[in-house]
């Protein structure tokens, strides 16, 4: 067996809805990969402007995985998880937002640089703007627990060693995230009912470095995202204040929560002036509101009653996906095993 056969399997998750151009440039660009053991899916989150199973068609090797409705963020990311999960096969995790290129080398970069021993356990490409390539939009994230804010890293953050290829980050947005399976199945997926739309890479990230894992970015990995992609990363501004007091009092000391308190009134007030100038004071006010929310609201998750309570199977891990139970579900199962064709480029096919 050659080296290239013997090299880690990597599952490829792409997720989309509504946006068919980016879509099939992101497929693309993933057949162009150099890297040999892949498996690329497509999780279509309710996508109503075409067919999802056209594209499936149009790219040899792509498995579709719907989920059903109009899921969070979060709920979308869990439910193609769970799926990948079980999939013995599945050892490496790489996530991508539809509006993403990739660069051929990208995935071989980031199987060589993952090191558990270095902490570099969760790895953030380099992110660079699709329309000016030479652009830098962001290094991976920096968390305030004193603002509960994340903002972008210009710059590459100082290494440990100054020979690492890879530096410390606080956040790994997951628009390009990779992983390995096992973050997943220590720290758990995305909290879907605290951090349903927004500030849920953040939340998953300060997990992970709770639980002992290490979040990194990697500058020679290289991934593009388009313009349409980096606007759908801004949230509903209620949704995203919210999630600013969430995250100071989930992972906040004593001292970042009594700076909150004090501080929280000013970011408020700086939401609504700031929003009003752009004359949008509806943001800013919603943004306050959000803010106060997350200060009052539980943080408790509530247990089922008992007669609701799924009993524990001890089902062992397959190479097949769970069944949907619909006839387009069935024939994409039969697709899914250790034989499963990588995506080629796409066949010259209608789309519509």
């Amino acid at each position: 067996m050659s080296e290239d056969q013997d090299r880690p399997h990597v599952s490829i998750v792409v997720f989309t809805r509504d946006d068919k151009e980016s879509l099939v440039r992101c497929l693309t660009s993933i057949a162009r990969l150099d890297y040999p053991n892949v498996t690329v899916f497509l999780a279509d989150n309710g996508s109503i402007a075409y067919d999802p199973n056209a594209i499936e068609s149009l790219f040899e090797g792509l498995i579709l995985l719907e989920n059903d409705g109009y899921p969070s963020r979060a709920r979308g990311k869990n439910a193609t998880l769970a799926r990948l999960l079980k999939m013995r096969r599945t050892e490496f995790i790489l996530m991508l937002d539809e509006g993403t290129i990739v660069h051929p080398r990208l995935v071989r970069r980031l199987v060589d640089a993952h090191d558990p021993q270095r902490r570099w356990d969760v790895l953030q490409p380099a992110i660079y703007e699709l329309e000016n390539p030479e652009t830098l939009h962001g290094f991976g994230g920096r968390a305030s627990l004193y603002t509960g804010g994340v903002r972008r890293i210009r710059r590459a953050p100082r290494a440990v060693d100054p020979a690492d290829e890879a530096a410390p980050i606080d956040v790994a947005f997951s628009y390009a995230m990779f992983t390995h399976r096992n973050v997943f199945d220590t720290v758990g997926t995305f909290d879907e009912r605290l951090f349903a739309d927004d500030s849920d890479d953040t939340d998953f990230c300060l997990r992970v470095s709770l639980r002992g894992f290490g979040v990194a970015v990697l500058p020679d990995a290289i991934v593009w995202l388009s313009d349409a992609g980096r606007a759908a990363v801004s949230h509903d501004p209620f949704a995203a204040g919210r999630s600013r007091s969430l995250v100071v009092r989930r992972f906040g000391r004593l001292r970042h929560r009594i700076a909150y308190l004090v501080l929280c009134p000013l970011i408020g007030l700086w939401g609504i002036v700031s929003g009003t100038l752009r004359g949008r004071p509806g943001s800013g006010v919603a943004r306050a509101m959000g803010m106060l929310r997350g200060l009052t609201m539980s943080m408790r998750y509530p247990r089922p009653p008992d007669d609701l309570d799924e009993p524990e199977t001890d089902e062992p891990e397959t190479d097949e996906p769970e069944a949907y139970g619909s006839e387009a579900d069935d024939a994409g199962a039969d697709d899914w095993g250790p034989d499963a064709a990588p995506v080629k480029a796409p066949r010259p096919a209608s789309t519509r």
